[in-house]
């Protein structure tokens, strides 16, 4: 099922024409190291923790039904900006995901865990 959460406009944008210009301005790869570097959003953006909350928010109510698997698609800019975010990763070494690279994510708790790469495993508190 389509979710604008994740896509069109996505966590991350709040203006779509602002930052649909800037996008084309800049390019994607540059948006993600200014979400991930500066503590001003970009124009036509909401900052990047809170967009990352967004998305951790609509994971948690997703798993939190029966057992079950779940996948969900977006945005390479998206995941790498949720990624660097989660684990607070340096601009300057981030790698682009790759295609069909994952987020893995889990709930334990009163957290979600996650996966990447193997960077080791990361938790988040489910309501922050």
């Amino acid at each position: 099922m389509p979710d604008h959460l994740l896509g069109d406009p996505g966590p991350f944008v709040v203006e779509p024409e602002l930052a649909g210009r800037l996008f084309l301005d800049v390019g994607i790869e540059e948006i993600v190291r200014r979400q991930l570097a500066d503590d001003q959003p970009p124009g036509g953006m909401r900052s990047t923790s809170s967009g990352a909350k967004l998305v951790l928010r609509e994971l948690a109510a997703a798993l939190n039904g029966p057992a079950s698997a779940s996948v969900f698609v977006t945005h390479d800019a998206v995941l790498a900006a949720l990624v660097g975010h989660l684990y607070g990763l340096p601009v300057d070494g981030f790698c682009w995901p790759d295609y069909l690279d994952a987020l893995v994510v889990w709930p334990h708790s009163d957290r979600l865990r996650f996966l990447w790469r193997g960077l080791g495993e990361g938790s988040h508190p489910v309501g922050g």
